[in-house]
């Protein structure tokens, strides 16, 4: 895909989990089928999630990579920051399959919600204009 997209920096797919609480598993289903709207109509509304996209070498560095400063959203971030130096493609036939044990005990990340801190501001975007 990074060669027929010379713009593109990152690629990413679908994200199915092949268990864990129904509610979840039809949380990802339906933003599955909802991907291929949202990158053409909200093209910078839509993030990939951090279980499947990759990241030209070049790209990451040029962006500094994750922001470590954060305790959740990493990989909303990053796709965000990535946006302002080149494209982010969706492909839908790259498809990654997990587990949704994790999602057993911490449902959607409400736990994670209940111990909120604030977060801590993210790297500039002034020097990825270059």
């Amino acid at each position: 895909l990074f060669e027929k997209n010379p713009r593109a920096v990152a690629v990413a797919g679908n994200h199915v989990l092949d268990e864990g609480p129904v509610a979840v598993r039809a949380w990802l289903k339906a933003s599955n089928i909802l991907m291929p709207f949202m990158t053409k109509c909200c093209p910078s509304l839509w993030s990939f999630t951090g279980a499947n996209f990759a990241v030209q070498s070049r790209a990451f560095d040029a962006i500094g990579g994750f922001d470590t400063d954060l305790s959740y959203d990493e990989d909303t971030n990053l796709c965000q920051r990535l946006r302002h130096i080149g494209r982010i493609i969706y492909s839908p036939e790259l498809v990654v399959t997990t587990s949704g044990r994790a999602f057993t005990h911490d449902h959607m990340g409400l736990a994670r919600l209940l111990r909120y801190r604030p977060r801590p501001k993210s790297k500039s975007l002034k020097d990825l204009n270059t």
